[in-house]
């Protein structure tokens, strides 16, 4: 599924589960535009892009989430985009959104 075939108005818990845990691809050879990684607690989501980053699946990351409405002290988006600058990525294949509070937010 692509984001573009979303209709925001309409967003099911099944695109949103599809979203986020999609089926492994059967090519290893798939490539894409861009990398998108939702934010959450922990940075093994970053992780994971990173490693795909580096072996070539996309050009760009995008990192999206926020503070979720203050509860956390940093911005997810922006220590997602630090831990890619740590491990050697350009800033400028780093893209960030830093106002979604939650999962059908980082999707719009």
């Amino acid at each position: 599924m692509r984001i573009s075939e979303i209709n925001p108005d309409v967003l099911t818990p099944q695109q949103i589960a599809i979203l986020l845990y999609p089926e492994e691809p059967k090519d290893s050879e798939v490539f894409g535009d861009c990398i998108m990684v939702f934010g959450g607690p922990g940075l093994d989501r970053a992780e994971k892009a990173i490693k795909l980053f580096k072996e070539g699946k996309a050009p760009y990351l995008l990192f999206s989430g926020g503070d979720k409405w203050g509860e956390r002290d940093e911005i997810e988006a922006i220590r997602m985009k630090q831990l890619a600058l740590d491990q050697g990525i350009p800033e400028e294949a780093i893209m960030i959104e830093t106002f979604s509070n939650h999962t059908k937010e980082n999707v719009l």
